[in-house]
């Protein structure tokens, strides 16, 4: 402040908060002369002061679903008073999220939370004054009994030719599952849904075994609770065929399904080495006619279709020309293809 002329009255001013001021005088021109005087002055405005007089937190509330936790509720109950509020007298209340509000002061409100274990900081905070405001942290479990399954345990068995090496229609894998469940629907059991089959009233925590064919097609097994039919854990399973010995160079898939569900829609030859050439592969269905055709391509699917259309269901033939890195003799494979949707 200044510069200020001697012996003449002067003034400054400054903010009163209550902080003590050390004011030091000091000539323009001789900074050694100098002197000092501390001063300091209380507020004289009546400043906004938000309390929050009681706060209760409700049970948790099924909604009528006690089965499912995800519409859980909780009402939080509320007095908020204040002092020097702002010109509404009324508040809101933020959970972070979503505002509620205004409510009146100095009188029971409420607002209802979700019941997901989170805790919530609630602020309140005064309609006009920002600065006026208080916070309260709030939670509660759900209570609500949701349904979940789980695999403790599956494995996948090896292929069996079931004495039958060179044909590999009958080959077969045995598949032994556990499953346990939390909260499961008042029978204690659930049903297995894999490929055609549908095996129920399963009981959990107990070894069970399904025999698959061995054919290379993946299988989605589906395990739903009895009674709560949503309560459900899928896994996917395949096993290659281990018969038809004199194929061993290539693996040829007996049956495809090319209905677009992202399983087994396209039908290919799986080299066991990758120098084997397949010269030709020709299909042909039950009259003799030919469907697909493809030449020196070792990479090729087929999609099921034939002129731009899907082929009935059905079983139809294959026959294979390749060659293999230790002979310059053609070999033929030769078989059955089933396609089903």
């Amino acid at each position: 402040f200044g510069p200020f002329d001697y012996n003449t009255e002067q003034s400054i001013t400054l903010p009163a908060d209550g902080v003590e001021y050390t004011l030091t005088f000091v000539d323009s021109e001789l900074d050694y002369c100098s002197q000092q005087q501390s001063v300091s002055q209380v507020p004289c405005s009546n400043a906004c002061a938000l309390s929050i007089d009681n706060i209760t937190i409700g049970d948790c509330n099924d909604n009528g679903t006690s089965d499912d936790n995800t519409d859980d509720t909780y009402v939080v109950t509320f007095n908020v008073s204040a002092t020097n509020s702002g010109t509404s007298n009324t508040y809101s209340v933020s959970d972070g999220t979503n505002n509620f509000g205004p409510f009146d002061y100095n009188s029971e409100q409420s607002i209802t939370l979700p019941t997901d274990g989170v805790e919530y900081t609630l602020t309140f905070v005064d309609s006009e004054l920002d600065y006026c405001s208080q916070q309260q942290s709030v939670s509660q479990v759900p209570c609500s009994n949701a349904c979940a399954l789980s695999i403790d345990n599956i494995t996948v068995g090896d292929c069996d030719d079931n004495g039958t090496p060179y044909a590999s229609l009958d080959d077969t894998y045995a598949v032994t599952y556990n499953i346990l469940a939390e909260n499961p629907g008042p029978s204690n059991t659930y049903q297995l849904k894999v490929g055609n089959q549908l095996l129920e009233s399963l009981k959990y925590n107990v070894n069970h075994q399904v025999d698959l064919a061995a054919n290379g097609l993946e299988y989605k097994m589906v395990f739903s609770d009895s009674d709560k039919t949503n309560c459900i854990v899928e896994q996917r399973i395949s096993q290659a065929p281990c018969s038809d010995k004199i194929k061993a160079d290539i693996f040829i898939p007996n049956v495809f399904s090319p209905n677009d569900d992202n399983i087994n829609d396209y039908w290919k030859i799986y080299r066991s080495d990758s120098q084997i050439k397949i010269l030709s592969c020709r299909i042909y269905d039950r009259w003799g006619d030919k469907v697909f055709e493809v030449l020196n391509d070792n990479r090729f699917t087929w999609n099921g279709q034939y002129k731009g259309q899907i082929v009935p269901n059905g079983v139809y033939i294959y026959a294979i020309e390749y060659l293999t890195p230790d002979s310059a003799n053609v070999k033929l494979a030769a078989g059955d293809l089933t396609v089903v949707r």
